[in-house]
Formats: structure tokens, sequence, C-alpha cells
């Protein structure tokens, strides 16, 4: 994982963030939509918003998973546990798969940003 990079073209976030909320257009659900990220990691980027009027309205932090990612992800954590039990086989005493199974369900929380929302309306 990485803290610091490149955003994603701003037509991706944009149809990314339609697609998630069957908006045809971004103005369709917001008022305002920054299109420079506040930040930009290896799984996603966060824009600021205002969305429109009603009951949900107000400043917000849109957070869009970058395309592609998970797969990637996915191939990571399979090779990641792959070593684990390679090293645990050729070294029985350095067995570190349980630590390798605890990384991969960190990173598969980090990709679930409908958890990470719920759980921010929880905090809120």
């Amino acid at each position: 994982l990485q803290d610091a990079v490149p955003p994603r073209p701003i037509e991706e976030v944009h149809d990314t963030v339609c697609a998630a909320l069957g908006l045809a257009a971004i103005e369709d659900g917001f008022e305002e939509f920054d299109d420079e990220p506040v930040g930009s990691a290896s799984i996603a980027q966060v824009h600021r918003a205002v969305q429109l009027g009603g009951s949900g309205s107000g400043e917000v932090a849109v957070k869009v998973r970058k395309r592609g990612i998970e797969p990637l992800f996915r191939q990571d954590m399979f090779a990641l546990r792959a070593l684990a039990a390679a090293v645990a086989w050729a070294f029985p005493d350095h067995d570190r798969r349980e630590l390798a199974a605890y990384l991969c369900e960190a990173v598969t929380r980090e990709l679930d940003l409908q958890q990470e929302g719920e759980a921010m309306e929880r905090v809120r």
C-alpha cells in the first residue's frame, strides 16, 4: 500500500461515482465536486464535494476506489499466502501464515468502502 500515488483521471472518477450512485452526471448528485483530490493512495482517492439540497445535503468527502485495483490486490494476497506457506514448510520455526492471513484480512477491509462509510456513520 502506498499513500502518495498520482490521482486517476477525473473523467474516470466521475464515471465511477456516477455508476456507484446511479447518476447520469456528477452534477445530478453534487452542487460542487472538487476535481482536485484531497489525497490519492494506492486503493482510492478522496475528493471534497457538496451534496445537492435535501436531508442529505452538506459538505462530504467522496472516497473513490481506483478501477481494477481489487484483482491486483487479490493476486498480491494469493502470492503473500503462498510465500508464507512456502516459508513455513522450509523453515517451520518461522511460520508467518497467521501474519499473512491478518494482512490479507486488513487489505480486504480496506477495499470495502461501503463498510468504511457505515463505520464513519456510526462514529458521527
